[in-house]
């Protein structure tokens, strides 16, 4: 599955990744947005508080 992260940048990220996937990612166990540096590719870092949207392309 591909997602497209779109940050409040607007940057643009595709990932190949299962949704579940990406959720345990950037949610933390209470499902809250974590507010922290989490890697999503290899050498490649974010702040799910600072994504604006996400997509499901397949």
């Amino acid at each position: 599955m591909r997602i497209k992260v779109v940050m409040n940048s607007g940057k643009e990220y595709v990932l190949q990744m299962e949704q579940n996937d990406f959720q345990s990612l950037v949610l933390t166990q209470d499902e809250s947005v974590r507010d922290e540096l989490i890697e999503i590719h290899p050498s490649l870092y974010i702040n799910p508080s600072h994504i604006s949207s996400y997509e499901i392309l397949d």
